[in-house]
Formats: structure tokens, C-alpha cells, sequence
């Protein structure tokens, strides 16, 4: 009997009974779900199991037929739900394959993907950084970046537990992230209580859930011995950064990672307080931003890919630039629909995200730097110690340069980049940079600054979406 006809016969046992043949079947199917395996096309595509020869797998571009119900995708996507043992090899396989255009449609369907998000969100899934990965993926594919960017997540609002630590992350429950790996609180309401379940943006949570999982919350000894830093939740969702990244081309997003976090609705009996204001008009990107420098390369490579997508459109420039004690509108980006009466939509007010000193930030290390230039950096940048490291990997500072490009494409972000060190930044950066594409851009950049503003370069075109200065000014209010 050949290997292919061997492994064959395992497939049925995806959907046995008996948790250790799931588990056993699945362990020997898991090497064959990487792209160079021969098997995999006739191990998990439809036809492979009808004794036919298998297709091959769609190009990209190319239309993919479904899979059916009995198929070994869709038994992989029940298995995430399974024991932990068990749904860390169906997740594991569903990443390996998620480059196929076929098991990307498989898995696009809106009960998956809430299930998916609802997992990685709650704070108790073992295999929360697992499944990040696979939305990570996913998001590769348009069609389901779009689908996700619209999807809605059922949340039932809990009375708080105080004996749950940390208690603000036990005050709702997603009922979608139900599986063996995932403990549900202990505050769930009983059989015979009334609850009501809201519906609240897929981002926003997820949003939440990568600052949380980029947080610390203590230390913990290992089993060898050393100590390790240990979070609020039990996954660091570093992966979330690359779906932020990924959702970031379409516009929508864009505009929705510009726009205030949610108060999420609450238990009708809670005491909680309602968010301050001052975190009520924080946007989504100013809570991505704070990992910029971050020890983790994907979490601060994510965020930082995600900012270049929004700078991409000078509409937003204003914004990212105004500093955190102004309000300042959100803009409405031409793909967006307006109302069909003709007038303005409703303005939403949210603090300037100031991305200056988390974009320079990474392009500097412990120089010692004249107090006349160090003056003009910004106050969290100055007086850094001998021992701060530049960024290390040459991708990451190459994306920072061109942040600082793209906001040098107009005349009010040139000025607040000479106004605030940039220039002094980039001469210190330039004369350590071992990448010739990095120095290249940093000396573009440098021209840019040093340049004379003549009449033609004080010229800003205006698109079909920008305002007046002076209605840009009228968004600008003093907290």
C-alpha cells in the first residue's frame, strides 16, 4: 500500500468518536499540511477522497469551489474547537494551509470567522496566539480582509467577579468562543436569568485584545528555573499586529482605527463607571502605537506597517500629527459613502494620535546629542540613556523613513517635522545605517527638510475630500 493510500485512511478518523483516534489521525496528518508536501492537495481537498486524482490547488486569482461538510477542512474547523491537545494540531494545520486559495474561501463563512475572533479575544484561550496567526493569514486574502472588516461579535455583559484577576476583563462574555480550550467565567449567568446579547465591531475587541496581550502582569518562575513575564491573558496575540496591518489597505478600516474605542455596553446592574472622556476620544491607532518599540519584531512591525497605510492619504495627516492634549475631526476618506441629502455627516471628535515621537523613536540610539537640537525633539525622546538601542531590523527603520516621507508630503507636515528634531533624528540614524536602500531614503528625506518653501512648493493640492485650512482649524479644538 502506498504512503498516500495510508494516509488516506486517516482521514476519516477527523471525525471519530474516540478523542485519542482524533488526536492520533491528526498527528500524522499535520506534516502533510505544509505547501511542499506532495500529498497535501489528495489528503485535503475534496476530490482526493472520491479516489480521484486530486486538483490541483487554485491559482492565485482563480475561483475556488467550496469544500464540503464532510470534507478534512471542514472537520479541521470543528476540531479547533475540540481539547487543547487536539485544536493546537487543527489550528496548526489550518495556518500551514492558509495560503490556499481553496481553504481561505473554506474558512471565510461569518460562523467561522466569529467564532475565530470571539477565541482570540477572550482572555482565557490557551491557544489564543495560535489562532492570531491564522487570522493573520486570512487576512491576506481581500475577500475575507472585507469581510472581516465588517463583522459583528455577540457579547452578553457580565455583573463584574471579584475574584477574577483581572477583574475588568471578566465583565462580558463571548458566547462564540465556547470550546474546550477556553474557560468560561465563573459569573456566567444561570439558566433561569434573563441576559441580552449585544453585538459589538469585531476591531474595536480585537484592538483591546492586542493591548492587553502586549501587557504585563507579573512574573512567574518557569520550569527551568527563570523568570518570565507572564500577562493578563493567557496568549500575547503578537499576530493581531499583522491583521491590523493587513485590514489597514481598505479604507473603512482605516478610518474606523482613526476613530474613538467603544464603551462597550454593560450588565444593567454593574456599578462600573462609565469611560472618562479623556479615553473616550482616544482613538484605536493611538492604542496600537504605544508598541512601536516593543521587544516583540511582529507586534511592532504590524503596527508600524499599519501607520504607513494610513499616512498613505494626506487627508489623515492632520490627525496623525496633532499632538494629544487637541481634538481633532476624523476625515471622512472618499470611499466612504456620504448621505444622500447632500449634507456633511456628523464630524467625530477624537485626541491628535502624535505619531512623531513614536515614529523616531525607533531611529534612535543613546548619541549624546547638543542641548539646542535636543530642545526641539519631543519631551518623551529627550535626555534618552547611553544604553537606548536603535532598530535593529533594517525593514522596520526602513518603514519609519518612509512614515516620515509620506508626512513630508505636505507643507504643514514638513514644518512639523523641522519643528520637532526630525532632522537631527535622521543625520544621527544616516551615519550608522548599513542598508544603502535606508540611507538612500534617509537622504531623500533630509532634502526634503532642508529644502527652501518656494510659491510652487508651498502649494498644497487639495482632493476631492479635503477641506479648507480653515475648516481644518475649526477641528482643532484645545482640551
Amino acid at each position: 500500500m502506498s504512503e498516500l493510500a495510508q494516509l488516506l485512511e486517516l482521514v476519516p478518523f477527523l471525525r471519530d468518536a474516540n478523542p485519542q483516534a482524533r488526536q492520533l489521525a491528526l498527528s500524522h496528518l499535520l506534516g502533510h499540511t505544509v505547501k511542499t508536501s506532495p500529498h497535501r492537495s489528495a489528503l485535503f481537498f475534496p476530490s482526493g477522497l472520491a479516489g480521484t486524482s486530486a486538483p490541483a490547488e487554485p491559482k492565485e486569482g482563480e475561483e475556488a469551489a467550496p469544500a464540503s461538510s464532510g470534507s478534512p477542512i471542514w472537520s479541521l474547523k470543528l476540531l479547533c474547537r475540540d481539547q487543547p491537545l487536539i485544536a493546537h494540531d487543527a489550528f496548526s494545520a489550518l495556518v500551514n494551509m492558509g495560503d490556499s486559495a481553496m481553504v481561505q474561501k473554506e474558512l471565510g463563512d461569518d460562523d467561522f470567522l466569529v467564532f475565530l475572533v470571539s477565541y482570540i479575544i477572550n482572555p482565557t484561550s490557551v491557544l489564543s496566539s495560535l489562532a492570531s496567526m491564522l487570522l493573520s493569514n486570512l487576512t491576506s486574502s481581500l475577500p475575507l480582509t472585507k469581510s472581516l472588516s465588517t463583522l459583528l461579535i455577540p457579547y452578553l455583559p457580565l455583573l463584574p467577579d471579584p475574584k477574577s484577576k483581572p477583574a475588568q476583563l471578566q465583565t462580558y462574555y463571548l458566547p462564540s468562543s465556547r470550546c474546550a480550550s477556553a474557560t468560561p467565567p465563573g459569573n456566567l449567568p444561570r439558566g433561569d436569568e434573563e441576559v441580552t446579547v449585544e453585538f459589538v465591531p469585531a476591531l474595536s475587541l480585537l484592538v483591546e485584545a492586542f493591548v492587553q496581550g502586549g501587557g504585563v502582569d507579573g512574573v512567574k518562575e518557569s520550569e527551568d528555573g527563570e523568570q518570565k513575564e507572564v500577562g493578563a491573558r493567557k496568549g500575547d496575540v503578537h499576530f493581531l499586529a499583522t491583521v491590523f496591518s493587513n485590514l489597514s489597505v481598505l479604507p473603512p478600516i482605516r478610518q474606523a482605527l482613526l476613530s474613538p474605542a467603544l464603551d462597550y455596553p454593560k450588565h444593567p446592574l454593574s456599578k462600573i463607571e462609565p469611560l472618562p472622556d479623556l479615553l473616550l476620544t482616544e482613538s484605536l491607532l493611538s492604542k496600537l502605537l504605544i508598541f512601536t518599540e516593543h521587544k516583540d519584531t511582529i507586534r511592532r512591525g504590524g503596527v508600524l506597517s499599519t501607520l504607513k497605510h494610513i499616512a498613505l492619504s494626506s487627508q489623515t495627516h492632520p490627525i496623525l500629527l496633532a499632538s494629544e492634549d487637541v481634538t481633532v475631526s476624523v476625515p471622512h476618506l472618499s470611499e466612504n459613502p456620504l448621505p444622500t441629502d447632500g449634507t456633511k455627516p456628523t464630524k467625530t471628535k477624537v485626541r491628535g494620535v502624535d505619531v512623531l515621537p513614536k515614529v523616531l523613536g525607533p531611529l534612535m540610539g543613546g548619541e549624546e546629542i547638543d542641548l539646542d537640537e535636543m530642545e526641539l525633539l519631543p519631551v518623551s525622546l529627550q535626555f534618552l540613556p547611553p544604553t537606548k538601542e536603535r532598530e535593529r531590523d533594517p525593514i522596520l527603520r526602513l518603514t519609519c523613513v518612509e512614515i516620515l516621507l509620506l508626512l513630508a508630503t505636505t507643507l504643514r507636515g514638513r514644518q512639523q517635522l523641522r519643528a520637532r528634531g526630525a532632522y537631527t533624528v535622521i543625520k544621527f540614524a544616516h551615519k550608522v545605517e548599513v542598508d544603502n536602500n535606508n540611507a538612500e531614503q534617509m537622504h531623500r528625506l533630509v532634502n526634503l527638510l532642508q529644502r527652501d518653501e518656494g510659491p510652487e512648493t508651498k502649494i498644497e493640492e487639495l482632493g476631492p475630500e479635503d477641506e479648507s485650512d480653515d475648516e481644518e482649524e475649526e477641528g482643532i479644538v484645545e482640551v
